[in-house]
C-alpha cells in the first residue's frame, strides 16, 4: 500500500467530516443510505469483518449505493477523523467527495 495515497485518503476523510457530509457507524450509515436519494456511498475499512459487511449489505439490499473498500484499517480511519475509537463503516452523501474518494482508491489499487 502506498502510504502517500493512504494519507491523502485520511486527509480527505477529515475534510469531509469537517464539512458535515460524513456519517460514521453501522446504524447511522444504514439510516443515511435509506434516506438518501440514491447518491450515497458506503466506505468500508480494509479490516472490517466479512460478517459485518454481509450484515450491512443485507440491511441495505433494496437500496442503491456505491461501496468502496478503503486502504485503511479501522484504527487508521478513527485517527484520521480525530476519534479515539476504530471506525469500520462510513458513508458520504455528497457526489463531489464520493468521486474524490473513489479516484484516490482506484489509484491505490495498483500500489503494492
Amino acid at each position: 500500500m502506498n502510504n502517500n495515497k493512504s494519507g491523502q485518503i485520511g486527509n480527505l476523510l477529515g475534510m469531509i467530516k469537517r464539512s458535515g457530509r460524513l456519517t460514521t457507524g453501522f446504524s447511522a450509515v444504514v439510516r443515511m443510505v435509506l434516506f438518501s436519494k440514491g447518491d450515497a456511498m458506503v466506505m468500508l475499512a480494509d479490516d472490517l469483518s466479512a460478517k459485518t459487511e454481509k450484515e450491512l449489505r443485507f440491511a441495505l439490499q433494496n437500496n442503491v449505493f456505491n461501496v468502496v473498500n478503503l486502504p485503511l484499517n479501522k484504527q487508521e480511519i478513527g485517527q484520521a477523523l480525530g476519534l479515539n475509537k476504530p471506525i469500520g463503516v462510513l458513508g458520504i452523501d455528497d457526489t463531489g467527495f464520493s468521486g474524490s474518494i473513489q479516484a484516490l482508491c482506484r489509484c491505490n489499487e495498483g500500489d503494492s
